[in-house]
């Protein structure tokens, strides 16, 4: 199977799958947002596919100006982030004073704008766009190709930055999917920048032998507001909650946007309880299968493994395309490692996201007549 052949066949599930949630939920008001924004992405995803496929790939100045983009978005998603998060004073206390002295957009009568954005959500978004600046902040400038040294120093910038305030967030989950993606571009780079993770690991390993309770007191800098226990509790509770609603509705899922209509009522936690608003099953893949149904779980699947295929398929183009397709591969790795605890749902609009970087893989990837 080739990358964009698994890519269109997800598309088109991704169309069957939305369309027969839309005749389960219970809501259709609510459902058809996602409805739409799905549909959307799937079409970009068909169009750019199909079209891509008849053309030479993005040259050497494209491909150049398509990662300034996406530096210049990742930017831009880390000012949106400071000035329009809910911050989690309740997590990390020690940080109220800096988020106090933060503007917020909460102030401009805006409408949209003045909504906060919840703290998990914002750093799984910005924590894909820090994973992408990994490729090329981590890129040996001899096998850069064309890549401009001013791009180096930019991915750097976004790099540390976007981690400083992906912390600020509170989501253990979008870091540690930054640990996984820094991991995979450090390894694809190359022997140079192994001492990376070999040092960190290293002089954790150190500081745990010489006092054991390393390890807890640098979980407590995240862990604040409740035990890893009870975390694991509260998350065995929702996807118990959801695999019963999956067996009852695998075919069409219970539609999109309504979890929260359905799940408490229908299918009740034993410890969450109903004041614990839950918008979504904390897992990418239990969230897609409970909302579109099986069907589209596959639809997830094959577009995750079309994006893994077209990255592999990037090998033999030159430097730039390679290092853009390494870079969509380390976000990708953000957004399913996230999406094990945590998930930027289909429901929502930070799905876009996944759309995203799957319409830039496809712009970079070579095109060699798939079907």
């Amino acid at each position: 199977m080739r990358g964009f052949f698994a890519l269109r066949l997800g598309a088109w599930l991704f169309v069957v799958a939305s369309l027969a949630s839309l005749w389960a939920t219970p809501d259709l008001s609510a459902s058809l947002p996602a409805v739409l924004q799905l549909l959307a992405g799937a079409a970009l995803v068909l169009i750019l596919a199909g079209w891509m496929e008849k053309k030479r790939p993005a040259g050497i100045s494209t491909t150049s100006r398509l990662l300034d983009a996406c530096l210049l978005l990742g930017f831009g998603v880390l000012a949106l982030t400071l000035l329009g998060t809910r911050w989690p004073e309740y997590k990390l206390s020690f940080l109220s004073g800096l988020y106090g002295a933060l503007p917020s957009l909460r102030s401009l009568p805006l409408g949209i704008l003045s909504r906060e954005m919840s703290p998990n959500q914002a750093g799984g978004i910005l924590a894909t766009f820090v994973a992408f600046g990994l490729a090329p902040a981590f890129t040996r400038s001899r096998v850069s190709g064309a890549l401009l040294r001013r791009q180096r120093i930019a991915a750097r910038a976004l790099v540390g930055a976007g981690t400083v305030v992906v912390f600020m967030t509170g989501s253990r989950a979008a870091l540690a999917g930054i640990a996984a993606a820094l991991l995979l571009v450090t390894v694809a780079a190359g022997r140079r920048w192994l001492w990376v993770p070999g040092i960190a690991a290293g002089t954790l390993a150190l500081a745990s032998g010489v006092d054991r309770s390393v390890p807890g007191h640098l979980l407590g800098l995240l862990i604040r507001d409740e035990t890893i226990g009870t975390k694991l509790v509260a998350r065995l509770d929702i996807w118990s909650s959801a695999l019963n609603g999956i067996q009852d509705h695998a075919f069409t899922g219970i539609g999109l946007g309504v979890l929260n209509e359905v799940l408490p009522i229908r299918y009740p936690y034993e410890s969450v309880g109903l004041t614990y608003t839950v918008t979504q099953a904390h897992n990418i893949f239990l969230d897609t299968a409970l909302t579109l149904g099986l069907l589209g779980l596959g639809a997830l699947v094959c577009l995750l493994l079309g994006m893994g295929l077209s990255v592999a398929q990037s090998s033999g183009r030159d430097a730039n395309q390679k290092l853009m397709a390494k870079g969509v591969m380390a976000a990708t790795v953000v957004f399913v490692v996230f999406g094990m605890t945590d998930s930027l749902s289909l429901s929502t609009p930070a799905s876009v996201v996944l759309w995203l970087w799957a319409i830039i893989l496809i712009i970079v990837s070579p095109s060699t007549g798939e079907v």
